[in-house]
């Protein structure tokens, strides 16, 4: 089961928009809007926050960060969806947060 970590996050919350906050560094953040039902609203980015408000949408957001009670919540939504029927092969999920390294981005060819 692929759960994403934003969706576990956006759980926590009470109101009918969700905004789950994870640090990226780099100055960036994994954001996105999930509704009530935890289903996605706006995609999930990653882009340094003061853009992202820029650019999002206005209303009643609620704006979570970082709960301890991450792991928990990963497994409930992956035990919901597979008793749904939503289980998914591992070969053909897509893993969303995959970046170059800071090694790789700042690398610079000596020759």
């Amino acid at each position: 089961m692929a759960i994403s970590n934003l969706q576990a996050l956006a759980s926590f919350g009470t109101r009918p928009l969700r905004v789950p906050v994870i640090d990226a560094r780099r100055g960036e953040v994994f954001v996105a809007i999930y509704d009530a039902d935890l289903r996605l609203v706006s995609e999930e980015v990653v882009v340094k926050f003061d853009d992202w408000m820029k650019a999002s949408p206005r209303g009643d957001l609620e704006i979570i960060q970082g709960a301890r009670e991450l792991a928990g919540a990963i497994a409930t939504i992956a035990a919901a969806r597979f008793h749904a029927g939503l289980g998914q092969d591992p070969a053909d999920i897509d893993a969303n947060y995959v970046r170059r390294s800071d090694a790789e981005l700042f690398w610079r060819d000596q020759a």
